[in-house]
């Protein structure tokens, strides 16, 4: 619906909406967003980050825009001071007119020291990169899509050509001199869709493009977008003809993409490692965890063991199963070619078991006695599902306490008193957060929670995009008029 301007000074952006950007180490990157006056009064504005000072300059910072013209903000993107690695933040516009702020999505990748290869395939084919095939036909191609993680385009692995026949496909990076180094960090964004599993995809390497080493070999089932990071120590390393292959060995017929994005190959030593051994309380298959370190996703092998290469900095590590609690390290200081092990053990989550009732025992003849009882007549309800708000947040410029409350009323749970309370359960959608709780309060009204009965610090349970459940070990049981 539109409707005519009431008058006063009315702000737009006439050229960009969002960044989306790379800076090279140690240097800068210079853009401009320009703002437009659409009012009929002066606008008068004024710029800044919602994180990260220093990655972004604007100049200038502020000023005054009369109406029917625009000023032109220089915009430069500097990552002398920051870690290589993907930064999410705003530009926020504080202006006068009688609308809210304009925000600026920016999301900013700085690359690494001894950077090798960089790679976003807004070129195709890449310079210097060669697809191979042992069939007639190639299916490497380019594709205006982004499922891999990144921002289209990105190169993509497709059914078609469809020739239904076994081959080996590779796209292959150019040659790079390893001669200084004894180890290659490389990391990429990748998905996969499937429509059977007779296929392989692998990344490889090779000095001489015959004879390939593979590095890691991936899922056949299909699997959503993420970004794969990894050291590569193995006997290619060292060569000045260092080659890496993104292959597929099988028919074609069988997936229906697989895509890559931002590819990024440079020397380790400037990488980090977390590394350790998982652990389950209940003996299962350790495989079946999943691990999360920053956006990156992985899990152990049958034995427990698990590796992450990342940038130096600060990252979260977290562990979650059906079944069991979930574990997260938070604040993990990395540094430059640091080896961190961090062993987990995740707990298994006992089942709530409820005893039978009115036991009796009767002598029959001799020795036999019939046991009779009531059994337990349990049932889980669901007693409130709430999806939150969305975009109806608070700016406080700085980190506050803050709690998300949802109240029930006597006449909300009349229909279950008696029964006992046993479960929270909510998801948060970022890791931005210093602590979380779960608090339970009785009584109380509008804006007064009442008396606090149940309190529990789950900061170290809690992952972003995962359901986090509070399980009560006394539950709550709900009383007439609560």
């Amino acid at each position: 619906t539109f409707s005519e301007n009431a008058g006063g000074p009315w702000p737009s952006l006439t050229n960009v909406m969002k960044f989306n950007e790379t800076v090279e180490f140690n240097n800068t990157l210079q853009k401009s967003l320009v703002i437009f006056n659409a009012g009929d009064e002066d606008l008068s504005y004024s710029i800044e980050t919602s994180d990260y000072p220093g990655l972004v300059t604007p100049s200038p910072a502020s000023g005054t825009i009369l109406p029917g013209s625009s000023d032109e903000i220089s915009i430069v993107f500097d990552s002398a001071e920051f870690e290589a690695g993907e930064y999410d933040f705003d530009i926020i516009i504080h202006h006068n007119a009688d609308t809210d702020d304009i925000i600026v999505p920016c999301k900013v990748k700085t690359l690494p020291n001894n950077l090798l290869v960089w790679e976003d395939f807004n070129n195709w084919p890449p310079q210097d990169w060669q697809i191979t095939s042992t069939l007639a036909e190639a299916n490497w191609t380019i594709s205006n899509s982004s499922a891999a993680g990144g921002t289209y385009p990105e190169a993509s692995f497709n059914a078609t050509p469809l020739l239904l026949l076994d081959g080996v496909q590779r796209l292959i990076s150019p040659p790079i001199n390893t001669a200084e180094f004894s180890n290659i960090y490389l990391e990429f964004k990748h998905s996969a869709s499937t429509y059977n599993n007779l296929y392989q995809i692998s990344v490889q390497t090779s000095t001489d493009l015959e004879n390939w080493t593979v590095v890691e070999d991936f899922p056949n089932t299909g699997f959503a977008g993420n970004k794969y990071s990894s050291y590569i120590d193995n006997e290619d390393v060292g060569s000045d003809t260092f080659h890496v292959s993104w292959t597929f060995t099988g028919n074609s017929f069988y997936i229906l993409y697989w895509v890559l994005d931002d590819i990024v190959i440079s020397g380790g030593e400037d990488y980090a490692e977390v590394f350790g051994t998982v652990t389950l309380s209940n003996s299962e298959n350790p495989a079946n965890v999943t691990l999360v370190l920053d956006d990156q996703t992985t899990s152990p092998d049958a034995q427990g063991n698990y590796s992450f290469s990342v940038f130096p900095g600060t990252h979260y590590l977290g562990a979650y199963m059906a079944g069991y609690e979930n574990m997260v390290f938070r604040n993990l200081e990395l540094d430059s070619g640091q080896m961190l092990q961090q062993d987990i053990n995740l707990q298994y989550i006992e089942p709530t078991l409820y005893p039978a009732t009115d036991l009796s025992a009767t002598v029959q003849e001799f020795n036999s006695v019939q046991l009779a009882w009531e059994a337990p007549n349990v049932q889980s309800q669901e007693i409130l599902y709430h999806n939150g708000y969305s975009g109806a947040g608070i700016g406080t410029n700085t980190p506050v306490e803050a709690e998300f409350a949802i109240r029930l009323t006597s006449e909300e749970l009349d229909d279950y008193v008696g029964w006992e309370l046993g479960k929270v359960s909510f998801m948060l959608h970022t890791m931005e957060f210093n602590s979380a709780l779960v608090h339970i309060y009785e009584g109380g009204s509008n804006g007064q929670p009442g008396t606090l009965v149940y309190e529990e610090d789950v900061t170290n349970k809690a992952l972003s995009q995962i359901w986090i459940d509070e399980i009560l070990e006394d539950p709550i049981t709900i009383l007439p008029d609560t």
